[in-house]
């Protein structure tokens, strides 16, 4: 969603081009775009706010046919990019990623804004996130007027391993471990016993303040088990743990 509230949607068409739509304010969904691309897995989609001059943008990734992360990005309500450096698809990195990658809320990117006002950290950037050749997660930042070479950033689990992450929009990460349950940094456990997380979790519950300020809404995870139903996971300590997993219900695949 973006700060006029607009509520963005990005699939793999079955020729391997991205589809795009939007949901106004107002409730009308605009239908689907082909905004093209080469890609293998689901795309990933942030809204990044305007913030100290900076640009608004919806910034979309994917894998390319050699599995490295690639993005397009568009200004909120758009097919036009935000500055011609979006104009396609540009490749983000040369690193190989074993699944799709993933795109959280950020604070960063000390770019000198288009007003020339100071230098400061504001959510005009996103976190690319990931699962390398060699099975670690990885993350990096990409600011919002250009990707960013900032070197990744490498987290394992205490597995050595993990099987999937997506940034819980604050900083921190949350992953499927090789032993099936949800972990944040440490190990948070399975919606119910004799159930294990079963796909990549999705964070839920999360809008990038208009204003640069502080995240007020509960930081939620999206999970479907392995018998394919669906779970609301809300944390309640800082590190993730002591949370209510709440049954959607539903046969997800």
């Amino acid at each position: 969603m973006d700060s006029e509230g607009r509520v963005y949607l990005a699939v793999r068409a079955t020729n391997g081009n991205v589809l795009y739509q939007w949901r106004e304010p107002n409730g009308s969904w605009t239908g689907w775009k082909n905004i093209g691309g080469t890609t293998y897995g689901a795309p990933a989609l942030q809204a990044i706010p305007a913030q100290n001059g900076q640009y608004p943008e919806v910034l979309i990734a994917a894998q390319n046919s050699a599995g490295q992360p690639q993005a397009r990005a568009f200004t909120p309500g758009t097919l036009s990019p935000p500055i011609a450096h979006w104009a396609s698809w540009v490749g983000l990195d040369d690193q190989v990623l074993q699944a799709a990658p993933m795109l959280g809320a950020a604070q960063g990117c000390q770019d000198t804004p288009r007003d020339g006002a100071p230098d400061s950290a504001q959510p005009n950037a996103v976190v690319l996130l990931g699962r390398g050749s060699n099975g670690n997660g990885m993350q990096r930042e990409v600011c919002g007027d250009a990707p960013s070479p900032a070197p990744a950033t490498w987290f394992l689990n205490s597995e050595g391993t993990s099987s999937g992450i997506a940034s819980d929009s604050h900083g921190g990460v949350w992953f499927r471990g090789t032993d099936g349950a949800l972990w944040d940094g440490t190990r948070v456990g399975v919606p119910a016993a004799g159930r294990r997380v079963a796909c990549t979790p999705t964070v839920a519950g999360y809008q990038v303040p208009k204003n640069g300020g502080t995240p007020t809404d509960p930081r939620s995870v999206l999970v479907r088990d392995d018998q394919g139903t669906s779970w609301l996971y809300v944390p309640v300590e800082e590190d993730g743990t002591g949370g209510t997993w709440t049954n959607l219900g539903g046969i997800a695949t």
